[in-house]
C-alpha cells in the first residue's frame, strides 16, 4: 500500500506561484547616464530574458518532487507475523592473538574463522531474540547493540578481525560490559555466550568479581572454552583453571568445551535446546521508504535546468561575437 506520511507538506504546492504573484516586483529606473557601449548592454539584456515555458514546466516539477520527497512517502506492505522470545542474548567473542591459531579445524582454518561462520549460523537462526556482539581482546567493546536485525548482527560479525582489541584476553571486563548493556533490559531472559580460548590476563575486574555482577543481575552465561578444557586433568596445574567452568555453573549457565569446529557446531545446537525459540508472534509492518526515488528526479531535472541554462549562455555569447566580427567588417 503506497500512502505519504504526512500530507499536509503539500500545502507548500502553490508557494512559488504565491511569491511571484503577490510580492512586490522590482521597479525599473530609466537610464540616468549615456554610455558609448549601451548597445553592448543592450545585447546582454537578450541574455537574460524570460525563461521559456518548457524552463516553467521544468523547475515546478522540481518543486513538485521535492515536495513530494518532503511528505515522506512511504511502501507498507502487509503485517508479517514475526517470532519474538524476549531473549536479549549477547555473544562475546575472543579476539585476542591466540584465537589466530590453525588448530581448530581441516583446511588450515583459524580458530576464529571457524566460530566466526558457526557463530553466524547461530546469530541467524535466533529470529525473534534481540541479538549483540561484544568483541574482546585486551578491553572488550560493544560491537553490535541488541537489535532483531539479525541480517545486520551477521554481517558485522563477517568484517570482524583477531587483534583488533589487542592480543591479551579481559574476560572479567568482557563480563562487566556484558551486565551493564542487559541490566538495562527486561529482567527475564538475559543471556551471554561467552566464547574464549584461554585465562584471563587483562582488565581491571577479576572474572570471578564479573560474575557476582552477572548473578546480582540476572545474567546467565554460557561458556564455550576453545582449546584447552578447563575441567580436565591436563589443565589442573593452570591458574585460575576452574574460573570458567564456576562461572557459568555459578550463574545458571552451562560450561562447554570446544576441540574442533564440529564440537562447536554441537554446542550451538545445544544452546537453542536450552534456550529455544519459541512459536509467539507479533504482527509487524514492514515499510519501505521512498522519497530517495523523489530527490533523485529533482535532481535530475535540476541538472537538466542548469545544463540548459548553461548551454544557451554560451550558445548566446557565440552569436554576440559574431555580430561584433561582422559589423566590424
Amino acid at each position: 500500500m503506497f500512502k505519504f506520511q504526512w500530507l499536509f507538506i503539500f500545502l507548500a504546492l502553490p508557494l512559488p506561484y504565491l511569491i511571484h504573484r503577490f510580492l512586490p516586483k522590482r521597479e525599473s529606473r530609466p537610464p540616468s547616464l549615456k554610455v558609448p557601449f549601451f548597445r553592448e548592454i543592450n545585447d546582454r539584456r537578450f541574455a537574460v530574458s524570460a525563461p521559456s515555458k518548457a524552463m516553467v514546466s521544468l523547475a515546478a516539477l522540481v518543486w513538485f518532487a521535492l515536495v513530494c520527497a518532503a511528505a515522506r512517502p512511504l511502501w507498507i506492505e502487509e503485517n508479517v507475523q514475526v517470532p519474538v522470545t524476549g531473549r536479549d542474548l549477547l555473544i562475546a567473542l575472543d579476539i585476542s592473538g591466540s584465537m589466530q591459531q590453525q588448530d581448530f579445524s581441516a583446511g588450515n582454518r583459524s580458530r576464529f574463522s571457524a566460530v566466526q561462520e558457526i557463530a553466524s549460523e547461530f546469530v541467524a537462526r535466533r529470529a525473534g531474540d534481540r541479538v549483540g556482539l561484544i568483541l574482546f581482546g585486551s578491553q572488550p567493546y560493544l560491537y553490535t547493540p541488541l537489535t532483531f536485525d539479525l541480517d545486520s548482527v551477521v554481517e558485522f560479525l563477517s568484517h570482524a578481525r583477531v587483534g583488533f582489541a589487542g592480543q591479551q584476553t579481559a574476560i572479567g571486563d568482557t563480563i562487566g560490559l556484558a551486565v551493564k548493556v542487559l541490566r538495562e533490559r527486561s529482567a527475564e531472559n538475559r543471556i551471554l555466550i561467552l566464547l574464549t580460548d584461554g585465562d584471563n590476563s587483562a582488565g581491571e575486574i577479576e572474572p570471578l568479581e564479573g560474575m557476582q555482577l552477572a548473578v546480582e543481575h540476572g545474567v546467565r552465561i554460557f561458556v564455550i572454552g576453545i582449546g584447552i578444557d578447563h575441567t580436565s586433568a591436563v589443565a589442573s596445574n593452570r591458574r585460575r583453571v576452574n574460573e570458567l567452568p564456576k562461572i557459568a555453573q555459578a550463574t545458571g549457565g552451562v560450561y562447554f568445551h570446544a576441540s574442533n569446529a564440529k564440537a562447536l557446531e554441537e554446542i550451538y545446537t545445544a544452546i537453542d535446546k536450552f534456550e529455544p525459540i519459541e512459536a509467539d508472534s507479533h504482527s509487524r509492518l514492514l515499510v519501505k521508504e521512498l522519497y530517495p526515488w523523489s530527490l533523485a528526479l529533482a535532481m535530475v531535472l535540476a541538472a537538466l535546468i542548469f545544463t540548459q541554462n548553461t548551454f544557451s549562455g554560451v550558445l548566446l555569447r557565440l552569436i554576440n561575437i559574431k555580430k561584433r566580427a561582422a559589423d566590424a567588417l
